[in-house]
């Protein structure tokens, strides 16, 4: 059987399955291929360099590649591609022989040595697209697995037509609903009030961005954590942490400021909504609030309404893109400061039905992963 490569960053693995660790963003393909081909998982690690370090060779590799980079760095030179890594990566896939790729957000240098083996690689989407063009990279990978028609529009414009995409569904939403088959799953009832679930963003650097909303430290507006204070007699408010600002040491800045306004309590619980799956903070959720998290796509499959308080994703803004289809459906509101708990109401009144079968998503699903695997 031919070797197919799922290649995924630690971040992404934040579920468990059979005590490993489970990427529900691009996992799901080896449930798919598994009858056709062999799936080999390989698990990368850190930002500035992305190997695997499963040994004593992977370690030796990921440390020199770090030299490397500083070294570069020193002297200015280009550290897309290096060496170290080029090698590692050729040195791999003389072993593991691939026939093709899935990956997460690959390297420059991985996409160099694919590049120059032939080897196929298709990209799989695990956020928003937005529409600002890659003009620093050099090599792309061939195809891009995206989430729906609007992802794939966002992709040739964002590559200049350089990347091929394959519409597919969303593979957490896939995945939810595999689990949902076989292990049943009901809404979670906290208590007779609607439960209001708010994710978080993480690294916003340029929050002078949002001035004019007075954004906290929390990523949030001052209004909004106003409403929360305001309303937390008629609310469930459940704060629901991005994995990343564990990572970027954001955690506890955010906690102590959502602290500070009696929204929270517990840091060790708070720590745990990063590592809990989208679709089980969801099962909690009435309605959903965020800044601009992708949630607010997961959140429409499930017939849960979103309040976006980014500004920057009205008509005519930067992020006018990024749900425009949930917008125009009803399913999501971008929210001004004064009309946050109106909305909330008007939201919380209708009635949606974006829901779709398991069959009808797993066969897309199959479909797109086998037209990659197909194309020559």
């Amino acid at each position: 059987m031919k070797n197919i490569l799922i290649i995924r960053n630690i971040l992404d693995c934040y579920l468990q399955r059979s005590q490993q660790k489970f990427a529900p963003m691009i996992d799901p393909v080896t449930h798919i291929i598994t009858k056709d081909y062999n799936a080999i998982k390989l698990t990368t690690y850190g930002s500035k360099v992305k190997l695997p370090k499963n040994n004593f060779l992977d370690t030796m590799f990921k440390a020199l590649a770090l030299i490397e980079k500083a070294l570069r760095k020193l002297i200015r030179l280009n550290r897309d591609t290096t060496f170290i890594e080029c090698l590692y990566w050729n040195m791999l896939f003389k072993i593991r022989t691939p026939y093709k790729i899935f990956c997460i957000e690959p390297t420059q240098s991985m996409l160099k040595v694919c590049n120059l083996k032939k080897i196929k690689v298709c990209e799989v989407q695990h956020g928003v697209i937005g529409t600002h063009i890659v003009k620093e990279n050099k090599y792309f990978a061939d195809n891009f697995l995206t989430w729906d028609r609007r992802s794939s529009e966002n992709i040739l414009i964002k590559t200049q037509k350089k990347v091929d995409p394959i519409t597919s569904v969303n593979m957490l939403y896939y995945q939810h609903l595999l689990d949902k088959k076989y292990k049943g799953s009901n809404k979670i009832q906290i208590s007779d009030k609607k439960n209001i679930l708010i994710s978080l963003q993480w690294g916003l650097v340029s929050t002078h961005k949002y001035d004019a909303i007075k954004l906290e430290k929390s990523f949030l507006p001052l209004s909004f954590i106003n409403f929360c204070k305001k309303n937390m007699k008629n609310y469930n408010f459940i704060f629901k942490l991005h994995p990343m600002s564990i990572k970027k040491r954001e955690a506890e800045v955010i906690f102590e400021d959502l602290k500070r306004h009696n929204l929270v309590n517990n840091f060790d619980d708070f720590l745990l909504s990063a590592n809990q799956s989208v679709y089980e903070a969801l099962n909690l959720a009435d309605i959903h609030v965020t800044l601009y998290s992708s949630i607010v796509i997961e959140a429409s499959n499930l017939n849960i309404p979103s309040i976006i308080l980014d500004p920057h994703c009205n008509k005519g803004g930067p992020r006018e893109n990024y749900f425009k289809k949930e917008v125009e459906e009803g399913i999501a509101i971008v929210s001004n400061d004064d009309d946050i708990e109106s909305h909330v109401l008007t939201l919380l009144s209708k009635k949606y039905d974006n829901y779709k079968d398991f069959e009808v998503i797993e066969s897309i699903l199959e479909q797109s992963i086998y037209k990659f695997l197909d194309l020559h």
